[in-house]
């Protein structure tokens, strides 16, 4: 009597927690596995602009749309090297730039000395162009992605990379990926024969159309009301200064375009093409589509962030990526599709938009000075400085050899006369982080982004604010790079597949995309991965 007195008294709690549980996992019930995953990258967005605009984006569509799925409030990357090409290979990889080697555009080989392009293959030729013309292709790439993982396991499936600038594009296609970007030359899209034999027939039949001969001739209208918006500052919206020369013999400057909303059109309007003539998500083979919104990123730089240009742009790419996500939505009725919107980094306020002392730091002055200083300290006959980029010097290693001097020492007087300079706060040299290990703080962020063969030997971090200047023709008002908040903490948002609206405020590192989505597509995740899936949203699906 007493053991079913017990027996009593337990099962219904039993049962009422089985229910509960049930319950709580009904969101999960609701998700379906997508036959077509689209990945939209919005450059240089930083989260706190979707909310300082909110009141002028699309309610329902665009930005919106997301809004209604699923959204990470606090993703970061934890890496300070956060410019596009390292930030998108780790969106496709899930690891840190220390791990898939994409550390920026280009680099310095230390054996030879030579600047290192990261796409730049002579052995292609681009469809469309010259010769000598956009030879691009994914040769210096050297971690799989998660399209490769995808392709390995599912030959059937496809992987496709859209973006204006090859780079983006090149890097989120991967090692076995397709890959498109824009000709700014010929105002055409194209590919490379690394990644096809010939150009497809729906592509020449699609660059006939002409799309960028049209937006080229178009002045730059703002998309609401003038009284409506945040931003007050103007830079070139009243003088349509992005209207061709009158001249018929002109050459059109089809680069221009991706300065303004047009170079998100081009993206929009060419993502829609690749949906059908490519049958994406046609079959029972889940494919991938990364499509990569550039024109903000540069606009943003270009104008800064407090810029009447930066905030129309926005409105007029909430728009559009409202009428792509439900152009694909309609090829699917609505269904299979998984939507992941994100960016590649957010950007500094405008160095002279603060209160604070925020300056430009001088490129050629610091190679300058800091060579030198070597110079007199050490002796040589040749230049000390082989080059500076994505904030880091690279010295002439073959003198110091030459001189039988110690690396470590050579690399350590150097950062102590670089911290001299006005802007510079902490400076780790080639040798410590390859000896050491930083287990947290800034020291951490810095090595997370190191690749020993194609870092420099000094990797610099500047104050907060504080952008570099190259010289005048490519100054620029805002930038990325940094391992400051303003850069690193991106939006992240799920849309589709029948996913529940709710916010999630756990800390998300970015390494865990590439882990989470090949979860919810049943694959393993990339081989070179470093992160685990984002617990919250397996539990969706």
């Amino acid at each position: 009597m007493k053991i079913f007195s017990i027996v009593r008294y337990i099962t219904p709690k039993i049962l009422l927690l089985s229910l509960l549980t049930t319950l709580f996992a009904l969101p999960a019930l609701a998700a379906e596995k997508p036959r077509l995953v689209v990945n939209i990258v919005v450059s240089q967005l930083r989260p706190d602009y979707l909310d300082r605009f909110a009141t002028n984006l699309t309610s329902g569509a665009g930005f919106g749309k997301f809004f209604s799925g699923v959204r990470f409030t606090n993703s970061y990357y934890n890496f300070m090297q956060t410019t596009t090409p390292a930030t998108l290979a780790t969106l496709t990889t899930g690891a840190d730039p220390s791990v898939h080697g994409v550390i920026g555009e280009e680099w310095i080989d230390q054996t030879t000395g030579n600047v290192v392009g990261l796409i730049d293959d002579k052995s292609v030729t681009s469809f469309g162009s010259e010769l000598d013309e956009y030879q691009y292709s994914n040769i210096n790439l050297v971690v799989p992605t998660l399209g490769d993982r995808l392709l390995e396991v599912s030959p059937k499936s496809k992987v496709i990379s859209i973006a204006a600038d090859p780079v983006s594009s090149i890097v989120m296609g991967g090692l076995a990926g397709e890959a498109y970007w824009f000709d700014s030359k010929h105002g055409n899209w194209t590919t490379s024969t690394r990644y096809q034999p010939y150009s497809p027939s729906w592509l020449d039949n699609y660059n006939d159309v002409g799309l960028a001969r049209q937006l080229i001739s178009r002045e730059w209208m703002l998309e609401r009301d003038e009284t409506s918006y945040i931003n007050t500052q103007s830079n070139v919206l009243e003088y349509g200064m992005f209207r061709p020369k009158a001249s018929s013999s002109a050459v059109l400057d089809y680069g221009k375009l991706r300065f303004t909303p047009a170079g998100n059109t081009l993206v929009a309007d060419f993502a829609k093409q690749v949906v059908i003539y490519e049958d994406l998500g046609r079959d029972k083979h889940t494919d991938l589509l990364y499509v990569c919104f550039d024109a903000t990123r540069l606009a943003g730089e270009k104008y800064g962030p407090e810029s009447m240009e930066v905030e129309d742009m926005l409105y007029k790419l909430d728009r559009e990526i409202g009428e792509l996500v439900q152009f694909i939505e309609a090829q699917f009725g609505g269904v299979g599709v998984l939507f992941v919107l994100t960016s590649d980094h957010g950007a500094s306020d405008s160095f002279d938009m603060s209160a604070t002392n925020r300056q430009r730091f001088n490129v050629q002055q610091f190679k300058v000075l800091m060579g030198s200083f070597l110079s007199a300290t050490y002796g040589g006959e040749e230049d000390w400085i082989k080059g500076y980029t994505n904030r880091q010097l690279y010295l002439n290693r073959q003198q110091v050899y030459d001189l039988r001097l110690s690396l470590e020492e050579v690399q350590r007087r150097a950062a102590s006369f670089a911290l001299q300079f006005g802007g510079t706060t902490h400076i780790l040299t080639s040798e410590a982080m390859q000896s050491g290990y930083y287990g947290e703080g800034y020291g951490n962020m810095i090595q997370n982004g190191f690749y020993p063969r194609r870092s420099g030997d000094l990797t610099i971090n500047l104050m907060p604010g504080w952008i570099e200047e190259y010289s005048e023709a490519t100054a620029v008002r805002a930038t990325s790079g940094s391992l400051y908040d303003y850069d690193t903490h991106v939006p992240l948002m799920m849309y589709g597949c029948g996913l529940p609206s709710m916010e999630i405020e756990s800390y998300v590192n970015m390494n865990s995309l590439a882990a989470t989505i090949a979860r919810i597509i049943d694959i393993n995740r990339p081989i070179a991965s470093t992160a685990q899936p984002i617990t919250e949203a397996i539990q969706l699906f």
